[in-house]
């Protein structure tokens, strides 16, 4: 969005100052002017002193209008063509027009102009997506639309400039509607067009997209919420198997998957893969776009590595197995026996948490900050990127609720180092609500899998076994 700071029709003395008349035309009352009082003169005037629209200006701004027709976005309709910028702002503006009756208060005259004119920079620039733009490209957009402003008539410059500077600013109830409307009308577009126009990083982006500036409104959230669920859908229904995750297995008999944590691979099980493969088929699983397992095109949420997983046993013939999960590992199998507890012989829960809020601050503190800080260079930085994405695992997820672990009926295992991360309560209430668990806190910190092998090994071996420890 562009803040435009000038208003004289000189790009390089523009007044900072908006709306303002001098004192004797503040006077002038507006029922104090009779309709016949207001006549054209061959100043291109009227009889108040203000600027009159020329038809060769108009003419001039209707050609650089018309240039929105042809500027198309990173987004497609669902005929198969490039949506236009003109086409978007058409979206908008229908939408703002079937809400006025949620935002009675709200100047939705107002909310519509905003629409209609936010997009302006890309009829000099072209459309440049979110991901790609940078700040050099928002430097030149904005300086082409103060320019534009500049030859728009006095009255007519005042108004609009007024406009993109509430925009820029955020702060009114209407630049707030308008800026939920741009997001949503993308990730609404984008559910409408095929599935294989979109990039392997809207996967993710179309479920999050916009977030931020739905929480002003209930009813924006909700509309949000439903978008996101139409994305969900629209992925599940149409997207291709589009990885093979990378396994590690060894041993015979009864299936045990170990499923490791955040940003790490298969390799964290070192001690735990050839204790357990005496006894039990073990296999060690890298998450989707950790280890040697690729990213793929689905999004990157810990609900798709459940689904994942359910992928991984159904293709490789494994009707129920016993599932060992360490930290994001545990919450994709809390999810996973959650949505199939007919596939899972016994849970181990390591380290897992319900929401965000479960992980201590001292830990959660920093990582919450990279993620804040590393936003606007993820955009340019590939690798900045993958670590966000990472980071807002964390962040972001899980969001398990307590009421739903009631109705599993699977025995599990819940485990943790009594300097653990996670919070103890936390810890304690996961026990708690499911009907079948049992708690064991060991000595150590998150990582006692790899820091206490034997202790860790023992008491899972003994919960498997189903006798005391």
């Amino acid at each position: 969005m562009t803040k435009v700071l000038q208003t004289d029709g000189k790009p390089d003395t523009m007044d900072k100052k908006y709306g303002r008349k001098d004192t004797e035309e503040n006077d002038i009352k507006e029922n104090d002017i009779e309709e016949n009082d207001i006549e054209e003169n061959d100043t291109g005037e009227n009889n108040t002193g203000e600027k009159t629209m020329e038809p060769r200006t108009l003419i001039d701004i209707m050609r650089t209008t018309g240039k929105l027709k042809d500027m198309t976005r990173h987004s497609w309709t669902a005929a198969g063509r490039r949506e236009s910028v003109a086409e978007h702002t058409y979206q908008m503006m229908i939408m703002a027009y079937f809400i006025q009756d949620e935002f009675p208060e709200a100047d939705m005259k107002k909310v519509m102009e905003m629409c209609l004119f936010h997009d302006m920079g890309e009829a000099f620039t072209g459309d440049i997506p979110a991901f790609e733009k940078k700040p050099e490209h928002e430097a030149i957009e904005k300086q082409q639309v103060q320019n534009w402003i500049c030859s728009l008539p006095e009255g007519y410059r005042e108004k609009v400039a007024a406009l993109f500077n509430e925009m820029e600013a955020l702060e009114t109830l209407e630049s707030r509607i308008y800026k939920a409307l741009d997001k949503l009308e993308v990730v609404i577009q984008h559910n409408e067009a095929d599935l294989s126009t979109w990039l392997p990083l809207e996967y993710t982006l179309n479920l999050e997209y916009g977030d931020l500036y739905m929480q002003f409104s209930r009813f924006m959230k909700e509309v949000r919420r439903l978008a996101k669920e139409d994305s969900e859908e629209k992925i599940r229904r149409e997207r291709p198997e589009d990885i093979q995750l990378h396994y590690t297995e060894k041993g015979h008999g009864k299936p045990l998957i170990l499923l490791h944590g955040n940003g790490e691979s298969s390799d964290y099980f070192q001690y735990q893969i050839p204790y357990f493969s005496r006894k039990y088929r073990v296999i060690a699983i890298d998450t989707r776009g950790h280890g040697k397992s690729p990213r793929g095109t689905a999004p990157f949420t810990i609900s798709q590595f459940a689904d994942d997983l359910y992928d991984f046993m159904k293709l490789h013939r494994i009707e129920k197995a016993h599932i060992l999960g360490f930290s994001d590992g545990g919450n994709i199998a809390l999810i996973f026996a959650l949505r199939h507890p007919e596939m899972v012989d016994r849970l181990i829960l390591n380290g897992a948490n319900l929401c965000p809020s479960g992980v201590k601050l001292r830990a959660q503190i920093p990582i919450v900050l990279e993620y804040y800080v590393t936003a606007l260079p993820a955009h340019w930085q590939k690798k900045t990127r993958k670590r966000r994405a990472f980071l807002k695992l964390m962040v972001k997820e899980p969001h398990i609720s307590p009421k739903e672990l009631g109705k599993l009926q699977v025995p599990v295992l819940v485990i943790a180092g009594t300097r653990d991360m996670i919070r103890g309560r936390h810890t304690r209430r996961i026990a708690k609500c499911l009907p079948m668990a049992q708690l064991r806190i060991l000595l150590g910190d998150h990582f006692i899998a790899r820091r206490s092998p034997d202790r860790f090994n023992r008491t899972v071996a003994a919960f498997l076994s189903g006798k005391p420890e």
